[in-house]
């Protein structure tokens, strides 16, 4: 089972810790689980729930318009932006809730539309590499030498 901390949900989705916490108390958008010593907990689901979350929000829909949603409804509306969007926040988004679901073909579409907009250089560039060192895989610094 996954099992994130909070710590790790605002790495990985860009939202500051101090509002995942105030959007669970104003909009119930999450239930995280407690440890033993009650730190807070999440599962992948509540991961890729505040990652569509977050890529809603960043389009200008309210936060209290979203937590209202269905999962059902929240994931295609959520899909409908993502596959629309070349923007790099989006594509890596989308990109760790492909990942989080190992779903290749998702990754490759994502990393293929990124490759068609920006090309190759640029993908990894500004997608790949921050993509990696977001999730703790290489350390940035290494990522520039590249290019």
């Amino acid at each position: 089972m996954e099992q994130y901390s909070l710590n790790d949900l605002e790495r990985l989705t860009g939202i500051r810790s101090d509002t995942i916490r105030m959007w669970e108390l104003r909009h119930g958008i999450t239930s995280p689980k407690r440890t033993a010593t009650n730190r807070r907990w999440y599962t992948g689901d509540d991961l890729r729930r505040l990652i569509n979350i977050s890529i809603l929000n960043k389009t200008g829909i309210k936060i209290s318009v979203i937590s209202g949603m269905t999962p059902e409804v929240l994931a295609e509306k959520t899909a409908a932006v993502a596959s629309l969007g070349t923007g790099i926040d989006i594509l890596s988004d989308s990109l760790i809730i492909a990942m989080t679901n190992l779903d290749e073909a998702a990754v490759n579409e994502i990393l293929l539309r990124s490759v068609i907009s920006k090309g190759f250089e640029k993908t990894f560039s500004s997608l790949v590499f921050p993509f990696l060192h977001k999730v703790g895989v290489v350390a940035y610094g290494f990522c520039q030498y590249w290019f």
